[in-house]
């Protein structure tokens, strides 16, 4: 019977999380799909939780770019900002203020044990950057592209335009121009996906345009450049086109999709913010709107996954269960993600009852003189209890 398979592995997890109090950690990270309806990307770089703290007084999140990578929530992280260029002698300047660049060895880590997509974007609300015309623009864009191209042709190349993350290669560029000048980034953003066209790596390039269509900035960008990705931002746009308010236009991004844009295979991201705290407006905190917003968008043929400002903010904030906010967006995207945190909290509540029911008096420390000897013992204990309960269960089912 199906029942004794699911409680044998319940109660074989019991024993595993007796014998060592760790958490369960499942280690099959799945390769990135870019043509995924259930994918979630965080920008990450700015530190957003420093400057708040969530429901619980938690304290404030200072954890590491591995830390994000590691979690099955997240498939997509934006390095935020380059928020100076071109920069002197295109030299561009990145603002991480989260990202210590002696630990570069975390994107490597995010690409190769977590299989996470890693994205550097330019732009942001703060910092100065431009460009006078398209030449200079797609001269950048040959610069970028060496700075961070997967190999180094030679040393004096590397000496000429100083890496900013030493020998790794990050995943592609995003483009968040909230500074009013739309000059010469269609022509960047082709100066770039030429570059990428001539290395065996995939890159990818995306955009984040605010949601009022047509977008003030970034529109020749979007209509004439072959983007992968497009983080609409449904948020500070209380007046016109925010997810939670009855303009939200996302058929407008759609149509959009589906006629204008030069990659007919585009995908929109549901662009949210992950906190009251990281928008001024646009945060949906009405659980229920927010699984009707998702599902409602997830069902276009466009739809990629949702975009969330900012990683931390995310992780910091905790619904009634204290489940972290892009868990619970995770979840509704994807059911296989769902089922995963459903059995989590079976086997965890099973696992605490067995541990109550199990619990022998307190040691005499006289017949316990090691700790060890206590965690054998309960192991032990476990054992005899995992063995007689599925036999009891599988005869009974089996009478049924």
């Amino acid at each position: 019977m199906n029942y004794c398979f699911i409680i044998l592995n319940l109660l074989i997890l019991s024993i595993h999380l007796s014998f060592a109090d760790s958490q369960l950690i499942n280690s099959d990270y799945q390769q990135f799909n870019s043509t995924s309806n259930s994918n979630v990307a965080v920008y990450w770089g700015q530190h957003s939780a420093a400057y708040s703290t969530d429901v619980y007084n938690n304290s404030i999140d200072t954890r590491s770019l591995s830390f994000y990578c590691s979690q099955q929530s997240i498939d997509i992280i934006i390095l935020s900002f380059i928020s100076n260029f071109p920069g002197t002698n295109y030299n561009p300047k990145i603002k991480l203020s989260s990202f210590e660049y002696s630990n570069t060895n975390d994107i490597r880590t995010c690409q190769q044990k977590f299989n996470k997509k890693i994205l550097l974007s330019l732009g942001g609300e703060a910092g100065t950057y431009g460009f006078k015309d398209e030449n200079e623009s797609e001269e950048f864009g040959d610069i970028l592209w060496k700075i961070n191209k997967n190999k180094i042709s030679s040393y004096q190349l590397q000496n000429k335009y100083p890496r900013p993350f030493g020998n790794v290669s990050i995943d592609g560029f995003d483009f968040d121009i909230e500074n009013g000048q739309s000059t010469g980034y269609a022509s960047l953003a082709n100066s770039l996906r030429k570059n990428f066209k001539t290395s065996k790596k995939k890159y990818y390039l995306s955009a984040a345009p605010e949601c009022p269509y047509p977008d003030n900035v970034l529109q020749e960008l979007i209509e004439k450049t072959e983007l992968d990705f497009i983080f609409i931002q449904f948020y500070n746009n209380i007046q016109n086109c925010n997810a939670d308010t009855k303009k939200f236009n996302w058929d407008t991004w759609l149509e959009y999709a589906k006629t204008i844009s030069p990659n007919k295979d585009v995908k929109l991201f549901l662009g949210l913010p992950a906190s009251l705290d990281s928008a001024s407006n646009g945060y949906i905190n009405d659980y229920s709107l927010l699984y009707k917003v998702i599902t409602d968008s997830q069902a276009s043929e466009h739809f990629g996954g949702v975009m969330l400002w900012e990683a931390s903010d995310g992780f910091m904030n905790h619904d009634m269960n204290k489940e972290p906010y892009i868990n619970v967006v995770k979840s509704i995207l994807d059911e296989n993600f769902r089922m995963k945190r459903k059995l989590w909290a079976m086997q965890t509540e099973f696992i605490m009852d067995i541990r109550t029911i199990n619990q022998p008096p307190v040691p005499n420390s006289a017949l316990f003189k090691s700790r060890n000897i206590y965690n054998y013992i309960t192991f032990y204990q476990n054992c005899l209890l995992v063995i007689f309960m599925y036999l009891f269960f599988c005869i009974g089912f089996s009478l049924l």
